[in-house]
This record gives structure tokens, sequence and C-alpha cells, in this order.
């Protein structure tokens, strides 16, 4: 009887309790704030057209999103002009600095996929994507914990508004929940119902140097299993449980942008862009990445991509082979100049593998390698159609004829290059954590490896272009080539020297064969007015880059091979001129003579000699014009997409079988296995830890009257707030002069201000 009394009194409650709620928490509409006067519409993003034209593109919302979802830092200007408050809050990432040492929880602020903003006291407002302030919170308290418990006050609670959002990419707007849900907590814990990790125990197995090779999940937690092999590094520096860390994030916590590395088209086109998604910039991985894929420019030039340097003979010593795509085209007597073709080389995936058993709890890695490929650039083909059918039939043999030896011999050339040795690294990494992304185990706290500091680095954001001449010298058995790269940023006055050289260029750039008095006077006027600027400055389009190479290789010839050549041909010359003298001489004498017959021959042999020296003069003329690289402008990147990692799912096969035995022997410390090797595993200690109960969110009253007030005038109220401003105070993006303005009730637009 009493625990039916107390049951229906339970029931009461709950009628009381929503009934309160229904009379004070009238839903409020959400506020549209409009960021589409800050976009940059006319940017270049990765796929090479403009911004502006992707806008209603679904299938590009990953390209895209690096250059929306960093203005979420908006929303917390637009509740300070809603609710009449002064500034006073700071953005999270501003005590972060762009490539200094930092939680791996803060790239994720930085992205603007979240937002946060604190007085460094008790006060946090959080900016979370989702249908609602409470379910935001829920769903990403597994991240944003990190960010509170940095920010706790040594006694007391923390203060925390949640404010849910979404982003519109089409209207370039976000819609913004202006009423938040209210938190309050000294400390944000383990997920309710999650299985910690324990960190030090993975720190300890990185610091122990090993290959990674294979994972286990339980109910223990996470077990990564490395065994004894050559040291692992990542730009050089011995493998950390950092970046781990990194891959993880970058599977995890993507969102549309998912991992890879790019070099793409830019607006400058003597430069090309470099794109991350995942996450990877600023870190050791987006180092690597970037590193290997601007290692194709020396498989083309022979070129170090970062100094200009020749490395062909060093990188022999490794792949005794090498040949770069300009020798196999010039060595083989077919170096004609091609014009401008653009090429795409890449890493792969496809060819990484991870076993898993049937039940997904074990993951052996077979296969860390990636693979190399190239194709012909969109930009060559007039439509998608012809593209998809001919970016590969159209690509150079000798470029073939190069990604096949690189993936046929690619052990050798990991030794000539670490960065190829150090991208397996990568690749064992991200199969990991893909593999953990498709089994998806919810019982496991993974997201506590967001806590774990991420090491100072920069990555590229643009580079120069790799420019070379290639330049066959007069035995026809070597290929000079040239680094034309730092011309670009020499002063116009001093590269040509004089107006005719520089109307000799201009006229290149023209596609004229000669200079005429027009380049002469634009030449003469570009001297006087503009002699300081560097000589990329007269590079606008894809066709001047090229009149460039030109221009410029033909400058590049060795003129002690040229002057022995020269001189070669006129004794060559001489040689012709006494032997056709002695031949009208002797013609006089043979004359309806027996002898004909040996004086005809002497004649072929003398025309023969001829051509082949009239033929070389052509060839040295001809040889002239054949400067330009083979490949002036090299494009491509490396997928690390966790969806294009292979995962094959195998009752039992020897791999597989292998790693378990390991797991019933391997120790946190270096242990022989019943094959022989040594193994490790990660220490996983079921210490007691403070886990977060299911959250409480309040309201107080004074806050549940202003927000039940604020439902009721929001027409009359707003109305009268129409016109009012926000001055933006940021120095985080391009637009520092910035101004927020309520331009109807439920509207705020945020536009650029012109400087005075």
């Amino acid at each position: 009887m009493l625990a039916l009394s107390n049951y229906c009194r339970w029931r009461v409650m709950v009628v009381l309790l929503i009934g309160v709620q229904f009379s004070f928490t009238q839903p409020i509409p959400w506020l549209n704030v409009d960021y589409s006067d800050l976009v940059d519409k006319g940017a270049v993003i990765r796929t090479g057209q403009d911004l502006g034209s992707a806008l209603g593109n679904n299938s590009l919302k990953g390209a895209l999103q690096p250059f929306l979802d960093k203005y979420s830092y908006l929303l917390e200007y637009a509740v300070e002009l809603v609710n009449k408050e002064p500034s006073t809050l700071k953005n999270i990432v501003d005590a972060y600095p762009i490539g200094t040492e930092q939680p791996a929880w803060v790239a994720l602020f930085r992205s603007g996929r979240m937002a946060a903003f604190t007085d460094n006291k008790r006060t946090v407002r959080l900016f979370l994507q989702g249908k609602s302030s409470q379910a935001a919170y829920n769903e990403n308290y597994s991240v944003v914990r990190h960010l509170l418990n940095t920010l706790r006050p040594v006694w007391g609670e923390l203060h925390v508004e949640i404010y849910a959002f979404e982003n519109d990419y089409h209207t370039l707007s976000f819609k913004l929940d202006p009423d938040p849900a209210m938190i309050r907590g000294s400390y944000f814990g383990t997920p309710f119902g999650k299985v910690p990790l324990d960190m030090d125990g993975l720190h300890d197995l990185f610091a122990l140097g090993g290959q990674l090779e294979g994972a286990q999940i339980n109910e223990t937690g996470l077990h990564l299993y490395s065994k004894v092999a050559a040291p692992q590094t990542l730009d050089g520096v011995p493998l950390q449980l950092s970046d781990f860390v990194v891959a993880y994030r970058a599977v995890f916590h993507a969102g549309d942008n998912k991992a890879f590395i790019s070099l793409d088209p830019h607006r400058d086109v003597t430069k090309t862009a470099v794109n991350f998604g995942g996450l990877l910039e600023d870190t050791v991985i987006g180092k690597v990445v970037l590193d290997a894929d601007k290692r194709f420019k020396t498989l083309t030039s022979g070129l170090d991509p970062n100094n200009g340097m020749d490395i062909r003979l060093a990188t022999r010593q490794h792949v005794p082979h090498f040949l770069t795509v300009s020798e196999r085209e010039g060595l083989s007597g077919i170096f004609i100049n091609k014009g401008w073709i653009k090429t795409r080389f890449w890493f792969y995936p496809d060819s990484i593998e991870v076993q898993t058993d049937t039940t997904k709890h074990f993951a052996r890695i077979i296969n860390p390698r990636f693979l190399a490929d190239a194709e012909r650039s969109r930009d060559d083909f007039g439509s998608s159609l012809e593209y998809e059918k001919k970016k590969k039939t159209l690509l150079l043999p000798a470029i073939k004829e190069n990604i096949d030896d690189l993936n046929r011999n690619y052990s050798q050339y990991a030794q000539a290059f670490r960065e190829f040795r150090e991208l397996e690294t990568v690749g064992r990494l991200m199969a990991i954590c893909s593999w953990l992304v498709k089994v998806n185990p919810k019982e496991l706290d993974l997201d506590a490896l967001l806590s774990v500091k991420i090491p100072a680095a920069r990555t590229e954001r643009e580079r120069t272009q790799l420019l070379a001449a290639s330049t066959l010298n007069p035995e026809k058995n070597h290929l000079d080539i040239t680094y034309l790269t730092p011309e670009l940023d020499k002063p116009i006055s001093i590269y040509f020297s004089d107006t005719k050289n520089l109307a000799h260029f201009l006229a290149e750039r023209s596609g004229r064969d000669r200079e005429n008095i027009n380049d002469l006077q634009d030449a003469s006027r570009i001297m006087s007015g503009k002699g300081y600027q560097a000589v990329r400055t007269l590079i606008h389009q894809q066709k001047d880059l090229q009149a460039f190479s030109l221009f410029a290789g033909e400058r590049t010839r060795p003129l002690d091979n040229m002057r022995l050549e020269i001189h070669q041909m006129e004794e060559e010359n001489k040689a012709l001129t006494q032997q056709r003298e002695e031949l009208a001489a002797l013609q006089m004498q043979v004359n309806n003579s027996p002898t004909m017959d040996q004086f005809k021959a002497k004649i072929d042999a003398y025309k023969a000699r001829s051509d082949k020296f009239n033929k070389r003069v052509a060839d040295f003329n001809q040889d002239q014009k054949k400067l330009s690289p083979l490949l002036v402008e090299v494009g491509g990147g490396i997928d690390l997409g966790s969806e294009s990692f292979k995962m094959s799912t195998v009752q039992n096969s020897p791999q597989l079988t292998s790693l378990k035995a390991v797991v019933k022997n391997a120790r946190s410390d270096w242990t022989d296995t019943q094959n022989g090797e040594k193994w490790v595993t990660n220490k996983v200690r079921q210490n007691r830890v403070k886990v977060q109960n299911p959250t409480l969110f309040h309201q107080p009253e004074h806050k549940r009257i202003e927000t039940q007030r604020r439902a009721e005038r929001v027409a009359s109220e707003r109305s009268v707030k129409v016109g009012t401003t926000i001055v933006v105070k940021t120095n985080v993006i391009i637009n520092k002069n910035i101004k927020g303005e309520l331009i109807d009730p439920h509207h705020i637009v945020f536009k650029r201000v012109a400087e005075n």
C-alpha cells in the first residue's frame, strides 16, 4: 500500500513539473544570423572552382566546411546583441595560438564546428550544433568536458550556458536558439556508462617504440599491440601517443571534411594551395603526408621540392634504375615540347588492409602501404564525361612507368625518402582508427584521447610551384635540369636586364613568335614603372606561366656545352666544304670514265654526311625551344578517409590466429611470444574514475521569468531593437572590421565595414 501511495505521488509530481515547464518556457523563435557578406565567394576551394559556384552542391560540403564553419564565433556577438550585453567573454581558441602545443580538443573549436567563450572566472558559453541545446550538450559532452575541466575554478562551480545552432551552407547563415540550457559543475568526469581508457598505459606503449600491428577491444578497454621493428618515426621524431590521437581525431571528428592532403589550384597561378582534411594541419602527421605528396615533384623533375637541388644521383644510391619523367621522355629520343600538361599524383589507401574477426573485437594490420597513382587534371578536358573517360588513357607513358616503378620498388624508394617510409607508419595509425570507427565501440571512452597535448607544429598553407627546365646536352645522353622557381621573385628589371628581353617574354606570353613594336613599348613602360616588382606580378594566367617557363628555359642551356656544340658543327661544316670542293675537282676527271661508279659512291657518302650534318643543325636549333619542363604543374594528394581503408571480416586467418596467440602472452614490457618475436601491449589499469552522472539542466527562477517575458514581448521588444548594432572585435579572421545589426526581430546580419 505504501509503494502504491509513493507511485501515485510520483505520477502527480511529474504532471505538475510538466505543467510548470509549459507555463514558463514558451518557445522563442530561433534567430537567423547572416554572415554571407563576410564570405569570399571568389576563394578557390580544393576542387579548383570558386567557392560561390559550390554553395548549392551538397556533395561539396567537405570542401566548403573549412571556409564556412569558422564563422561560428559570430554567435557570441549575436547573443550579446539581442541581450544588450557588453562584450566581456573571450574566444577560448585565443589562448592556444596556431602552431603551439595544445590539447587535441582545441582543433575542434578552432575549426568552428563548435565554439566557446569564457570570462576565465566562472562563466562559459558553449555553441554546439544540434536541434536543441540540451541534446547538443549531451551529444558533445565527451568533447567539451575537456574544455570545461580546464576552466573550472579552484573553488566553487562553473556556470555554463549552452546554445544550439545549425549552419546553413546554402544561405550562409546560422540558425541560433537564443534560449540556452544551463548547467553548473565543479568537475566533468568520464561519460556515464563508458569504460575509461588508461592514458598512462597508452603513453608508455608508444614510448617503447614498437611497430603497431593490431588491436583488441574488450570489457577492460582498448589494447594495442606492437612488435619489435626498426625505429618508428614521423618527421624524424619517435612515434608518440599524440600521433595516434591525431589519427583518431581525423577519423572520428572530421565532420564532412574527411582526412586528406592535397596540392590544389591557387588564385595566384604561380602558387599551389595546400589543403588538409581531418584537422591534419599543424600536426606531425600533416607534415609527413604533405612531404610525401611533395616528393612526387622529385619523381617528375629530379629536384628536391623544398630547396630545388638536383638529387637524382643521391636517389640512385637507393634506387639504381631511377629515372625522372623528363629523363624517360628525353633519353628515349622523343623529348618534344608537349605543351602544358597538368597531372595529379595520388597515394590511395585502397591497398591498406585490416583483418577483423566476426566478433569485431580483434584487428590485425595486413598491409600498411599506400598505392601511388596518377591521372590527368580535370582542367585539361572540356567536360566531366570526357575527363572520366580519358584521365588515365592520356597520361604520358613516362608517368605511367614512373608510377609503376614506385609501386613495384616502394621499399627502395622508402630508403631514399624518409617520408615514404613514414607514410607506412601513418597508414598503420589510420588503419587502426578506421577499424575503430567502423566497429564503433560505444562502450569505450575513446574521446578521452582528446585530452592529449599535440606537439607544436606548423604546416604550409600555400607554396610556390616548382618550375624546372630540362635540357639535353650535345651528346644526347644526359639531361641537365635547372631550377627556375627562384626567378619568380627577382625584380623585373634585374631578371630581364633590358627592354628587348622583356619584350621577348611579352611576345611569348601573347603567343607570338617574335616581339613587335607594341611589345617593345609595353616592355619599356613596365621597366620604367614596375621594374622593382617581382617577376611573378607579370604572370596572371596559366598560359603566362607556361610562357615564362619557355622563356626562362631558353636561358638555362649551359654556355660551355653550347659553345662546344657550335664549334663541332663549324668544324664539320668546314670539312664538308672541303670535301665538296674535292668532289667538284674530281668530277672533271672521272666524267665518262670507268671509275664513275667509285665516284658515285663518294658522292653518296658525302650526301649522307651532309644530311646528317643538316639534321644536327636542325636539332640544335630546335633544342633551343625544347627547354621547358614537360610537367610545369603537378597537383595531387593523399586520401586518408576512413571509408577508403579496407576492412576484411574473416573467421580465421594466419595473421589473426597469430595475433590471438600474441594476446595471450603479451605484457606491458617486451615479451617473447610463441613465434620468437618480441611483442608489447599497453597496460590497462582498472582504477576507479569519477564518472559523470546524467546531466541535470537547470534554469533559475529569474531566468525562467526572464525567458517567459522575452517570449511574450519578442515581437514588440525586438522591433524596438531593430537597427541596433554591435562591433565585432577579433583578430582571428581577415575581415577585421565587422558590424552586426538586428534588422528585424529574428534576423541579424554581419557585414564588413570599410576602413576610413
